[in-house]
């Protein structure tokens, strides 16, 4: 009992340590000042975290911007995605709360149709800014980027590469969603 106790406590004590330092060194930035910078459209550039990924799809810009603003329907092409609550067609300002491995609550800060999509989300581990491009390279094929920035203390453990791999996992099932053909 006395060790499960003292190892508790430990644990408490080398936690909050991290924390304390991590706020002291100035490596964190405010949540306000990341609703402003995914407001502005771009992520937080000095982040612990930052992962790009790009995909060419070939189907229209406005089509793919179609499918990514129908946040409600994510998770019936998006294995990776089990749980959605959004309503509608996304616009700026509005909310949606999804699963992605853990809860995240998200907020649409930016939003140039058919262009630009940018959201800040915030999880019980991390805050995190995604920035959505989407190109025209032709009449039917767009080429789309995501970046993310992600804060907070446990990113400095996070794996850059396993990050990258599901954000690229994430646009793969994207050009499947857009590339199938529905009759």
């Amino acid at each position: 009992m006395f060790i499960d106790c003292h190892a508790g406590l430990m644990k408490k004590a080398i936690l909050s340590g991290l924390a304390i330092f991590y706020l002291c060194t100035g490596c964190m930035v405010s949540e306000a000042d990341h609703k402003k910078l995914a407001s502005e459209g771009v992520i937080n550039k000095r982040a612990v975290l930052v992962t790009t990924a790009t995909i060419e799809i070939n189907a229209s810009r406005e089509y793919v911007w179609e499918i990514i603003t129908d946040i409600p329907n994510w998770s019936k092409w998006n294995q990776a995605i089990p749980r959605i609550m959004a309503t509608g067609t996304t616009y700026k300002g509005d909310n949606f709360t999804w699963k992605w491995n853990k809860k995240i609550y998200s907020n649409v800060r930016y939003f140039d149709k058919e262009k630009k999509l940018v959201w800040f989300s915030k999880s019980l581990l991390y805050t995190s800014i995604m920035v959505w491009e989407f190109e025209k390279i032709s009449h039917n094929k767009t080429r789309v980027t995501v970046t993310e920035s992600r804060e907070g203390l446990f990113m400095y453990l996070a794996s850059a590469h396993k990050h990258k791999k599901s954000l690229e996992d994430w646009l793969g099932s994207l050009k499947a969603r857009c590339e199938v053909v529905i009759f």
